[in-house]
């Protein structure tokens, strides 16, 4: 049996910097389904649900060795002394942090449940026959994401933001951001991916610092020894927002004094929530003489005889914020390379041909 029931799909110790009290045992909280504002709840109970990673422990205990490093890289990056190991770590916490939430589990089950519903469309299968996965087993494929996430954030340089105002950072149940100002506002478009140009992934370690790792071709972020200085307010809210709109259902901050000010900000931005975990689209493919295929978007009730193959595309909606940080501008000459293929723009040519990062 597990060592604690109670288990956190996001870390306590994510959660302590935001404490309302001196112990670090409680925290204020805006939760997002009843527009209600909650001051010391205790930490022990958010991100939580039981036996979320299994009964056995192991997994609980192997995230337990990863929150250490974690907590001794947050440490570091307080008292300036980052290093190189600790960079690493917290690297590594950042792509756990993407894949493990309550969040990232929910899309796999109903990436599941969709495309099932594609695959056995028309086919008379009983239900009880058609494959199912249980909780643990989706939470593994949601955390086997890490794998292939993680290579891709060795390139990103990695930045600390200072907040100078008087308007601390939050955080959420689902904090891990990964955005792209690249994609949204130079190409338009709304899907992204880890190795994708312009990639964005930050993490809020507590109200006055965040982490961010960036793509350095796409963004001319000015910092001395890797940290840089946040002076206006609207930057530290423009970060906040990317919280309420990537928030499965709680909002988390430390001093109660704020939280009107932050269901405002909350509710200026709600509308722009997305709508679904996971989107799949279907097409029908028409082998040409040359061997290439011409792809036809499925709609519903569309007669599929006469096509020889069928594809789904997998996209997770993103939110797109409807401001950006100042302290994230463009280079001059942003860098990205694109083969007009689906993989769309990424960092580096010679990831469009297929070669992958060590």
């Amino acid at each position: 049996m597990a060592s604690h029931k109670n288990q956190h799909f996001v870390p306590k110790v994510h959660l302590k910097p935001f404490n309302t009290d001196l112990d670090g045992r409680a925290v204020s909280i805006f939760n997002i389904k009843s527009r209600r504002l909650i001051h010391d709840a205790p930490i022990k109970h958010q991100c939580a649900k039981n036996y979320f990673y299994g009964k056995d422990g192991k997994l609980e205990k192997l995230l337990a060795e990863i929150e250490g490093h974690y907590a001794n890289a947050v440490r570091a990056i307080q008292s300036r002394t980052i290093n190189g190991e600790n960079l690493i770590w917290l690297k590594f916490f950042m792509a756990l942090q993407y894949a493990r939430t309550e969040v990232a589990a929910q899309q796999i089950k109903e990436f599941f449940e969709k495309s099932s519903e594609i695959t056995y469309r028309g086919n008379s299968i009983p239900e009880s026959e058609r494959p199912a996965l249980d909780q643990q087993q989706i939470v593994l494929q949601s955390l086997g994401q890490i794998k292939a996430i993680r290579p891709y954030l060795e390139d990103l340089e990695f930045c600390v933001f200072e907040n100078r105002t008087n308007t601390p950072y939050v955080t959420s149940d689902n904090p891990l951001i990964n955005t792209n100002r690249y994609y949204c506002q130079k190409l338009g478009e709304t899907s992204w991916g880890s190795m994708s140009a312009g990639a964005l992934f930050i993490l809020p370690l507590g109200p006055r610092l965040l982490a961010c790792l960036f793509d350095p071709g796409v963004y001319a972020v000015r910092s001395g020894s890797g940290y840089a200085e946040v002076k206006k307010e609207n930057d530290v809210i423009a970060f906040n927002e990317m919280q309420y709109l990537n928030a499965a259902s709680n909002i988390y901050f430390s001093n109660p004094a704020d939280g009107e000010q932050i269901a405002k900000q909350f509710e200026a931005v709600r509308t722009k929530r997305p709508t679904e975990l996971v989107s799949l689209t279907e097409y029908l493919a028409i082998e040409l003489p040359d061997g290439t295929e011409r792809l036809v978007r499925a709609i519903p009730g569309m007669d599929e005889e006469g096509f020889d193959s069928k594809y789904v595309m997998y996209r997770v909606p993103r939110p797109i914020p409807p401001r950006w940080p100042s302290v994230l501008p463009f280079c001059i000459k942003p860098v990205a390379y694109s083969n007009g293929s689906l993989g769309g723009h990424v960092r580096h040519e010679k990831w469009m041909r297929g070669v992958k990062p060590p």
